[in-house]
């Protein structure tokens, strides 16, 4: 990658301490703008707030939430509420929707996030149905992954679910491995 020699170049000389995932990002944006992608799928590292993926500012179409836990505790907060904040910080003016898998367990903070952005009520989509039972199961979460990203998909293309089961069968989701 020919970026990469000029981002350790600047790292070095403004002495800056940065993650390995920050570099990463650094590499994949400018990567994108290169190619002029018209959508580019950004997964968050720490999430939320204080996220590398948040120099993306206000392009963002639409802003999924699979899952919240407590892990980063000494970052995020100590518990699922102070951390679905810190989260919810990915929720950004401007977004067109916002997707929560059925694991993502503060709907009631992501809400209210996404109400203070002006989006449309009718994007905010929360996963659930029989496609969240026994999540110990891989197949279960890749369902699970799987109906996310069909929503994320009908936002971005502003396509409601059974206009996108005629684009991308679930059952194609399903299968790709």
């Amino acid at each position: 990658m020919e970026h990469a020699g000029l981002i350790f170049d600047l790292i070095e000389r403004e002495q800056m301490n940065v993650t390995f995932f920050e570099i990463v990002t650094m590499l994949a944006l400018l990567w994108f703008r290169e190619q002029s992608v018209d959508y580019a799928v950004l997964e968050c590292g720490l999430g939320g707030r204080l996220d590398a993926t948040n120099v993306v500012g206000q392009n963002i179409a639409c802003a999924a939430i699979t899952s919240i836990g407590l892990d980063h505790e000494e970052i995020l907060g100590h518990s699922l509420e102070e951390i679905a904040e810190e989260k919810a910080g990915i929720i950004k003016p401007g977004v067109k929707g916002c997707v929560l898998g059925p694991s993502a367990c503060q709907f009631d903070v992501f809400r209210r996030h996404y109400a203070e952005t002006g989006a449309p009520p009718d994007n905010f989509v929360e996963v659930h149905g029989d496609c969240i039972r026994n999540l110990s199961n891989q197949n279960s979460y890749n369902r699970v992954n799987s109906e996310v990203s069909r929503r994320v998909l009908g936002i971005v293309l502003d396509k409601r679910p059974d206009e996108l089961e005629a684009l991308i069968p679930s059952q194609i989701l399903l299968d790709a491995k």
